[in-house]
């Protein structure tokens, strides 16, 4: 955790002069993504759950979606969650084709995040582990 956190840091100082809206919005978020890691994402969007029955509602209608058609489902899910939960799982998103390009020490930062993050919500069933959490 500490390593990514130094990494996040090393981005922002190579390109704290760079006032490009889209990196400067990617590098707060790569921020915020540092702090909390995978396991506190988890821990963010479990937390979330329990305390937004909307929210469950939102994510359990997408679940059918999950087998047949995982990019959609991990695009949606994620949207679902940079709205709801933390903006930073926006970059889980799959990169828009219109987008301005980012710097190289930038893209490549985004593209390991982007795959975690959509690792994290194929590979986690969240309503099935917060399902079981409540029951016991």
């Amino acid at each position: 955790e500490k390593r990514k956190l130094e990494e996040a840091e090393d981005v922002l100082s190579s390109l704290e002069h760079d006032t490009n809206p889209e990196t400067v919005d990617k590098i707060a978020k790569l921020t915020e993504f540092a702090r909390m890691g995978i396991e506190g994402s988890t821990q963010v969007i479990l937390a979330s759950l329990v305390a937004s029955h909307e929210l469950r509602s939102l994510l359990g209608a997408l679940e059918e979606r999950r087998v047949d058609e995982p990019d959609h489902y991990a695009d949606e899910v994620l949207l679902l969650l940079s709205e709801c939960v933390a903006p930073f799982f926006a970059l889980g998103l799959r990169a828009n084709a219109t987008a301005p390009k980012l710097p190289n020490l930038l893209r490549s930062r985004v593209k390991r995040v982007r795959q975690a993050l959509r690792d994290l919500v194929l590979g986690c069933d969240f309503l099935a582990v917060l399902d079981g959490h409540l029951r016991s």
